[in-house]
């Protein structure tokens, strides 16, 4: 029951030392997480120096993933993304997702057919294949503009990606 007026909390020695505890390994896993998305996002910048991605919204994470968004921070490795890239001469590309559509977009038909989120093989419009979703999106937004998917330059750039995917075991002749 709520009671108004000021309340005297007396904390004791063992609950101090607890809080205490606590909040050094919390710090050490901060300390962690930053020096492991510092390499990652060396990592990638080795790769390139511009680098596309999503749009999201990390606060949403946070609301519908609570303590599993803490332990990963995706927000937090984005901004160091971010800055590691402007000082290297290059950028974070924010795609508008809700535009580009691209774990619906085929680029063999140029359609976009709603999927659901259990269907994790994409079958090809001209029947040369299934590849696996998230890679087959993540080809889409090597090849897409901020807010549009270029079918000639994903026509180009496929028969490259199409060797790599099924070397790698994410595409298969049949579905």
């Amino acid at each position: 029951t709520f009671t108004p007026g000021s309340k005297i909390r007396v904390r004791s020695t063992r609950y101090q030392e607890l809080r205490r505890s606590l909040a050094e390994t919390e710090r050490v896993l901060e300390k962690r997480r930053v020096r492991s998305h510092g390499t990652l996002a060396n990592r990638i910048l080795a790769l390139g120096n511009v680098v596309q991605s999503e749009k999201l919204s990390y606060t949403a994470f946070q609301k519908s993933f609570g303590r599993s968004t803490k332990v990963r921070a995706a927000g937090s490795l984005m901004s160091t993304l971010r800055r590691k890239a402007e000082r290297a001469g290059g950028a974070l590309r924010d795609l508008d997702m809700w535009s580009l559509k691209l774990s619906q977009y085929d680029h063999t038909t140029n359609a976009c057919t709603k999927k659901r989120l259990s269907e994790r093989w994409h079958v090809l419009g001209d029947g040369s294949g299934v590849v696996h979703r998230d890679m087959y999106s993540a080809f889409l937004a090597a090849v897409a503009d901020t807010s549009a998917i270029h079918q000639s330059r994903a026509l180009e750039a496929w028969p490259a990606a199409q060797s790599l995917l099924g070397r790698a075991g994410w595409m298969r002749k049949e579905p």
